[in-house]
């Protein structure tokens, strides 16, 4: 059972396009107006969880991967332009102008997050056999699990917060959220990379 918590913490707290947007939210000072985003990861992994656990691999197929990663991918690109986008304020003078992330953007890019079903999909099918839970167990495990994955972007977000108050200069913020638009930009075309274009010419499998 520990070994699951430790893979589960390894999974959700490594760097990943939440994790990302995090520390963006930490660095804009939006923490408490973005609890819903986080909410939404949280939910969005508990129904895995939730779903796996009961009936194993027998609703969300592999196979079906490729689908989640193309529309995945095409998600955190709309993301990553509404970042790109964004004008900046550390100060938050003019709030409406920073990106805001809410639980549906959350909600929609953790479920069609191609990573994140291959990350609850040992979880659901091998620790929870493997450590005698079934039945109502796994909501509860799958509770719990969630809830890591709420604090894993909150945890980014304090980081971000943190380096937000010692950096207060409207140009870094507006250089990091180019940047962190970038680095979107590159997860989402190394999922399609990876998970759509390798799989289809047969390179890649799952």
């Amino acid at each position: 059972m520990l070994a699951m918590f430790l893979y589960g913490l390894g999974i959700m707290y490594s760097p990943g396009p939440v994790n990302l947007l995090g520390i963006n939210i930490g660095l804009q000072n939006r923490i408490r107006q973005s609890l819903g985003f986080f909410s939404g990861i949280a939910v969005s992994l508990f129904m895995y969880f939730i779903v796996l656990g009961f009936t194993g691999e027998r609703i969300v197929k592999k196979e079906y991967l490729i689908y989640f990663s193309f529309f995945g991918s095409v998600y955190i690109i709309y993301l990553a332009i509404k970042l790109w986008r964004s004008v900046p304020d550390p100060d938050l003078t003019s709030s409406d102008k920073t990106v805001g992330l809410s639980f549906n953007d959350a909600f929609i890019m953790q479920s069609l997050n191609p990573k994140g079903i291959l990350a609850t999909l040992p979880i659901a099918t091998i620790h929870f056999p493997a450590s005698n839970i079934t039945g109502f167990r796994i909501i509860i495990f799958s509770f719990l699990l969630a809830g890591l994955a709420f604090f894993a972007p909150f945890t980014y977000a304090v980081l971000g917060k943190f380096l937000s108050k010692l950096i207060k200069n409207k140009l870094f913020f507006n250089i990091y959220n180019k940047l962190m638009a970038v680095l979107l930009f590159w997860i989402a075309f190394s999922i399609i990379r990876d998970h759509v274009y390798l799989v289809l010419v047969g390179i890649n499998q799952y």
